[in-house]
């Protein structure tokens, strides 16, 4: 399956989905190159790295632990970040940034009684 954006009479393929053998889960792969220009909207294409989070792999657009925070969802979320076996403050999360292979495990705490 092929994931295209319209963008007026011009159609631009963003992501190729892949059905994953054995669980039935679904994945999105970029089709666009990093730093590349796309050349029938002009619009500059940022690629996905790949991390592995949490013990699975996963590809995200994120280069900072705060923009990988954002792109899960758990924005506002008390949570704890461990980027390649080294805990990272809270407070450096926008300023660590993320490379391809990087080993990410990730923690928020659930409230409950």
């Amino acid at each position: 399956m092929r994931i295209t954006l319209m963008t007026g009479p011009r159609a631009v393929n963003l992501a190729m989905a892949r059905k994953t053998p054995g669980n039935g889960t679904i994945s999105l792969e970029n089709t666009q190159k990093s730093g590349k220009t796309d050349k029938k909207t002009g619009a500059t294409m940022r690629n996905e790295i790949r991390i592995t989070l949490n013990g699975k792999t996963h590809h995200v657009r994120a280069r900072t632990l705060a923009e990988l925070v954002e792109e899960l969802g758990l924005g506002g979320r008390m949570i704890a970040i461990e980027r390649n076996l080294e805990v990272v403050p809270k407070s450096a999360y926008a300023t660590t940034p993320l490379a391809e292979g990087d080993r990410i495990e990730l923690v928020h705490m659930i409230g409950g009684g």
